[in-house]
């Protein structure tokens, strides 16, 4: 009966340690049949190492590229009219006026206006900056006609003649979005039928009691 027993105990413990060594195998060659995604070498180490074993840290892109400093290019403008009163038709408007840059570039300009309801343009006019300062822009002459009746800009009314109101200014073309602009407007007024002088008033007198 005793040797009967320790047979016994002796197929269990080969079955065990057997089955043991099947699941260990097949452990192994599951770890073994997953392809490593890459192999690096370290200097100053001989070793190698799996890729997806090893934690690399990520590159901070943005301290691989260093910003460059956009300068803003601000322009300041000025537009003089002469004259800027009109009191005859037709008459011609002088448009004077300089640019400053605040740096080397070149600006594209022109100008922009209106009479009345009547608009107008100039074509496009540049201007070269090899450093910052201020340059003169073209001058421009503008003709004003007075239209037909019917379509009249200076509306006789009660109160007499109006005045056309003129309005221009100027504009940068092809702006870009580091370009800063100020200034660069002027109104002016037409009188056609003539001003209108205005009444004297008569100075009061003061009687004495």
């Amino acid at each position: 009966m005793n040797k009967i027993f320790i047979i016994t105990l002796n197929v269990l413990g080969f079955l065990l340690s057997t089955t043991g060594q099947a699941v260990a195998m097949v452990k192994l060659n599951a770890h073994m049949s997953t392809p490593p995604k890459k192999i690096s070498k370290y200097k100053n180490s001989g070793d190698l190492y799996l890729a997806q074993d090893i934690q690399i840290p990520k590159k901070n892109i943005s301290t691989m590229h260093t910003k460059k400093n956009i300068k803003v290019l601000k322009l300041k403008i000025a537009l003089a009219v002469t004259p800027k009163i009109s009191e005859t038709c037709p008459t011609s408007i002088k448009f004077n006026g300089k640019i400053t840059a605040s740096k080397a570039g070149t600006v594209k300009y022109k100008i922009l206006g209106k009479d009345g309801e009547k608009r107008w343009m100039t074509p496009t006019k540049l201007l070269k900056f090899n450093k910052a300062g201020a340059k003169q822009i073209s001058q421009w002459t503008h003709s004003y006609h007075k239209p037909d009746t019917s379509k009249s800009l200076a509306i006789k009314g009660s109160d007499g003649p109006k005045a056309v109101k003129g309005k221009a200014r100027i504009i940068i073309v092809e702006k870009s979005k580091n370009t800063v602009v100020t200034g660069g407007a002027a109104t002016y007024d037409i009188w056609c039928d003539g001003r209108p002088k205005r009444k004297k008033e008569k100075p009061k007198t003061f009687y004495k009691k």
